[in-house]
């Protein structure tokens, strides 16, 4: 049988069911296919009356195995590039279009970059992700990768049909840029806190007379741009936390880059800049939103709080008569909408001191006012959470 991928929707497979016919699907796609068919949906043969969806321990421990496998054959490729690709010489311009080939999912230039027949490119950006990123450290090459990710992005714009695979490369060349500004930034400290935040403040800078120049336009210098500020902007949450007034004090760059990113905010539509920076500062403070709520109140700080939070401040929260444990939820509840992770949110709902029924009341009702404060934004934009994720 076929491990590497569902019969029904082709994608990796999770919780393998296997057909009498030996073809295999995903648990889901299983459940969906046989409500009201009686056949596989690979070869249409009937699977009879007694067959039930359930997942094959058999399949499991071979999907297990193969996992392993194409884990390992991962390992060994990255290792293989990094040593023999990238090592003292530079990539030649041929390798170089290669790699870009296997980054942007060219399957016609890349059918032989994998052991596993007939798949091609490797479904996880893991692979795509670390080639490029190793094509962007190499110096002397740099304006070559842009050149072909121009070229990509030049001739996908415009074409429906290419929206959602452009998207994702957009998606992956931010981060990865993003990922090389951060080294950037984090080696930076080494010479001390001022210096990375001069070179974060610099960052914001450069993006700031750019930024009109590239909006509503998708080439390679705009998302230089969303990498460079997304990771100067993470660099200077760091430095306004709880140790904010002495930072202020002790670091003569910091009201600079401070005032670099109030005005860069200022230039962005619907807040997402600010958004992105009070996500940072969520994620980097241990005490939660309150907190940073608290310390946006002063005036150095203000203008981060979008003001839709003023209008939530106007609107009583009439379930806090449930006391600490609807309060101790309601802040979990309001982190991990900033920072579209739930893992502390179910920590916290785990660690509760109290029966599993109010425990799901308490989310019922922090979520519910989550959404009807929402919903009484006078400013109908800003009842989308879209602009936090």
């Amino acid at each position: 049988f076929d491990i590497s991928q569902c019969g029904i929707c082709k994608s990796p497979l999770q919780d393998p069911v296997e057909m009498p016919c030996e073809h295999i699907c995903c648990m889901p796609c299983a459940n969906g296919w046989f409500q009201d068919q009686n056949v596989c949906p690979v070869c249409t043969k009937e699977v009879g009356g007694d067959f039930k969806v359930k997942i094959s321990e058999k399949c499991s421990h071979a999907l297990e195995i193969y996992n392993s496998f194409r884990n390992r054959c991962k390992s060994f490729f990255m290792e293989l590039v990094s040593v023999y690709c990238f090592g003292e010489q530079l990539p030649n311009p041929d390798l170089v279009r290669k790699f870009i080939g296997y980054v942007i999912r060219d399957e016609k230039r890349t059918e032989d970059f994998t052991p596993f027949g007939g798949q091609r490119i490797d479904v996880t950006p893991v692979i795509r992700s670390y080639i490029l990123q190793q094509l962007l450290v190499v110096k002397g090459r740099e304006k070559e990768v842009y050149k072909h990710l121009e070229e990509y992005l030049h001739g996908a714009r415009g074409l429906a049909e290419q929206r959602e695979h452009l998207i994702e490369v957009c998606v992956l060349c931010v981060q990865c840029m993003e990922d090389v500004e951060t080294v950037k930034l984090l080696k930076a400290k080494k010479g001390g806190e001022n210096t990375q935040i001069f070179l974060a403040s610099k960052e914001l800078e450069r993006t700031l007379r750019t930024i009109h120049v590239h909006q509503n336009s998708v080439n390679v210098d705009c998302l230089r741009d969303i990498a460079g500020i997304r990771a100067a902007l993470d660099v200077l949450s760091t430095y306004l936390g709880e140790d904010f007034v002495k930072n202020f004090k002790c670091l003569k760059d910091l009201p600079k880059c401070l005032e670099t990113a109030k005005d860069l905010c200022s230039n962005s539509n619907r807040f997402v800049l600010q958004l992105f920076l009070l996500k940072q500062l969520v994620r980097h403070d241990p005490n939660g939103f309150n907190a940073v709520k608290e310390r946006c109140k002063r005036n150095e700080l203000k203008w981060i709080m979008p003001p839709q939070s003023e209008e939530q401040d106007k609107t009583p929260d009439i379930f806090l008569v449930h006391h600490e444990n609807y309060h101790t939820v309601r802040e979990a509840v309001g982190k991990a909408i900033l920072t579209s992770n739930i893992d502390d949110l179910n920590v916290v709902i785990q660690d509760l001191q109290a029966q599993p029924p109010a425990r799901s009341c308490y989310v019922l009702l922090a979520l519910f006012r989550e959404i009807t404060t929402r919903f009484a934004l006078t400013n109908k934009e800003d009842r989308s959470p879209d602009g936090v994720s």
